[in-house]
């Protein structure tokens, strides 16, 4: 059987599919503390805990872009459960991977 249902099934199993890609490949980056620097590194760097103020209607668009993208992967580290982990052992990976 053919129609838009079936199209709608498979763009459905595709996308979960993409995202359980996703979410093991988080679990894989939260497992080693290089994996957490990275993750920590680029959730912060995209300005996702930082209040800005941009003078122009097109900076204002790029940042919330990229805070979008930062946001997308804190909700992947939360959804495998991870958000705890890396957000607030922080300080324990430097201690002891630094």
């Amino acid at each position: 059987m053919e129609g838009p249902d079936c199209a709608g099934g498979a763009g459905e199993a595709a996308r979960a599919l993409e995202q359980a890609r996703l979410e093991d490949a988080v679990r894989g980056l939260v497992e080693s503390p290089d994996g957490r620097t990275f993750l920590r590194w680029l959730i912060h760097g995209a300005g996702v805990f930082r209040a800005v103020y941009p003078q122009s209607h097109a900076e204002a668009a790029f940042q919330e872009g990229r805070r979008t993208v930062g946001l997308s992967v804190l909700q992947l580290c939360v959804n495998v459960g991870a958000g705890d982990k890396l957000l607030n052992n922080e300080m324990n990976d430097e201690v002891n991977h630094g």
